[in-house]
């Protein structure tokens, strides 16, 4: 569904992510982390650039940071960097030469790489860093964050219902 080269730029941002407020996250540290070649890492990079996801930083202590704070940076965003996702399904019209089966996997796949996108979407990069502050991540205007707060879930009720399913 994602190439590896998508992959490996969801994992690099989640690093470089993990490191943003600190000094900026040079390619031999990501290439070490990840086990992959710098030159590798370069053209993930650049693409990330390009697409406005990353900062680079240039001279000694240089490297990368996000561009954003990461609660708005989706895994979507990423995502448009790499790959090609319709973001509304397509409603393929029955060629003249296909079969009704090659239509109606066309229309399937439409459909089922338009909710992959906009779960994906729904996934920022604070998910998945693990030195957040809630509090610093989330707007002091965000209805939905006050909500959740004044009703938080509880672990064993989540527990339980996985059981029960």
């Amino acid at each position: 569904m994602i190439s590896s080269k998508t992959f490996y730029a969801i994992a690099a941002m989640v690093h470089v992510s993990e490191k943003s407020g600190e000094s900026p996250v040079n390619l031999l540290e990501i290439s070490q982390k990840l086990d992959i070649s710098t030159s590798y890492l370069e053209q993930i990079f650049n693409q990330l650039r390009n697409h406005g996801l990353v900062e680079g930083v240039r001279g000694p202590g240089g490297g990368y940071r996000i561009s954003k704070p990461s609660f708005q940076i989706s895994i979507a965003d990423i995502v448009d960097a790499f790959e090609v996702y319709p973001q509304k399904p397509k409603r393929s019209k029955r060629p003249s030469s296909g079969s009704k089966d090659a239509v109606l996997s066309s229309m399937l796949w439409d459909e089922v790489s338009s909710r992959l996108y906009q779960f994906l979407s729904t996934i920022t990069l604070a998910n998945y860093t693990h030195n957040f502050n809630r509090s610093s991540l989330i707007p002091d205007n965000c209805t939905t964050y006050k909500i959740a707060t004044m009703f938080p879930a509880r672990q064993t009720a989540t527990v339980e219902a996985r059981a029960n399913s």
